[in-house]
């Protein structure tokens, strides 16, 4: 399949092979909130599927996408070649795989409440399963004042989420009604180390 979209007057297509996470209303809203913030520096696009806020954010600044899939890791890397852009890809179960700290972090998570579906969309019973891991760990790969960019659905609990990352000054930045559900995309900035000195 193909996906595509207008960036910068351009007009790109991406190719999405099957079992890969085509790009809908989730990615479209998390892509249009980070377009809206000054994102610059490193940045990490995780669960990158097709690639497609990677290949957005490379105007940006230097991008690492990474995917537990191999597939997705893969479709990346295809289309980072065929558009001739330079996105270091990697395959990683969250950060199992990637050691360092970026300056934002962008997620489209599995963020369903339904349990052994597709993994694709399917976030445990609570839907808040990869989400509660991930919130337990990106503070670890985030610089001081790093900002995440995550997108969820209110079906997954707006105040549920925002308590996992009560440890950072968060605020919802972008909502969206569809059928359903709305969907909610959160920014959670890393706080300064405090340091002290007598």
């Amino acid at each position: 399949m193909i996906f595509s979209f207008t960036h910068g007057g351009r007009k790109i297509e991406l190719d999405v092979a099957s079992g890969v996470y085509y790009p809908r209303e989730d990615s479209i809203l998390l892509a249009k909130a980070l377009m809206k913030e000054p994102v610059s520096g490193k940045i990490l696009d995780l669960g990158c599927g097709c690639g497609f806020l990677s290949v957005l954010l490379t105007s940006r600044g230097e991008v690492t996408a990474a995917d537990i899939d191999s597939a997705a890791v893969k479709n990346t890397k295809h289309n980072a070649e065929k558009l001739g852009l330079k996105i270091r890809v990697v395959q990683s179960n969250l950060f199992s795989n990637i050691p360092e700290s970026f300056d934002y972090i962008v997620f489209n998570p599995p963020y369903l409440p339904v349990a052994g579906e597709d993994k694709i969309w399917s976030g445990g019973s609570t839907g808040r399963e990869v989400i509660s891991k991930f919130a337990s760990q990106c503070q670890s790969h985030l610089k001081d004042l790093g900002k995440v960019f995550l997108v969820f659905s209110s079906l997954t609990g707006e105040k549920e989420v925002l308590e996992l990352f009560k440890d950072m000054d968060c605020e919802i930045v972008a909502r969206k009604k569809i059928p359903w559900e709305e969907l909610l995309v959160l920014k959670a900035t890393k706080r300064p180390k405090l340091i002290y000195e007598e």
